[in-house]
């Protein structure tokens, strides 16, 4: 959410953009082609969009002008996640590559492969990004130099969500776990 407005993508190709808190549509538009829509966050009035076959899309959300479009991945892989920062805003791709993006223009990317497993949520908190995969790998990544710091490994399935309060990591699974760690160290389990 920005500015009052809410961004939504689905997997039919169309991208809507909604007011806040009157749910009023401002906007919506369909991309045709092959591309499902899975992933957008808000930054700096701009919606930055994650797509299948490794597209990235940029709409102006004060004007409703498309800003770029840009492959930012291999053809199969598909923009899963994201989290973005003051500066950047960060795709977790079914590749296991980490793409970092400045939030404004020229854009430019950085890649970095962290997993043989696709990224299945990202989180940043305090210039950290925290990434889970679908092996149930969840990673500490300096967000500047995309450095691995601490890794977390020792439950099976996808980590699907993530939230970072007070030094504790809530990661959410595929079947059904929730847990919470401290250091490293599990302290909750729970289905």
């Amino acid at each position: 959410m920005s500015d009052n407005k809410i961004v939504s993508v689905s997997l039919d190709e169309t991208v809507k953009v909604w007011s806040y808190p009157e749910l009023k549509l401002l906007y919506s538009h369909k991309i045709y082609g092959p591309n499902k829509h899975y992933s957008v966050a808000i930054n700096n009035g701009k919606a930055f969009i994650g797509s299948t076959h490794g597209i990235m899309y940029i709409l102006d959300l004060n004007n409703f002008k498309w800003l770029k479009q840009k492959k930012i991945a291999n053809h199969y892989s598909v923009l899963i996640s994201l989290a973005k920062s003051d500066k950047y805003v960060f795709f977790g791709g079914s590749d296991g590559f980490i793409t970092k993006v400045t939030a404004s223009e020229p854009y430019k990317l950085f890649h970095k492969k962290i997993s043989n497993f696709p990224l299945k949520s990202i989180v940043q908190k305090n210039g950290v990004l925290y990434i889970g995969d679908s092996d149930g790998v969840i990673r500490k990544i300096n967000m500047e130099n995309l450095k691995t710091t601490y890794v977390v490994s020792d439950f099976p399935g996808a980590v699907r969500a993530l939230a970072i309060e007070n030094n504790y990591i809530y990661a959410g699974y595929d079947n059904g776990y929730i847990r919470i760690f401290e250091n490293r160290k599990s302290i909750l389990n729970k289905k």
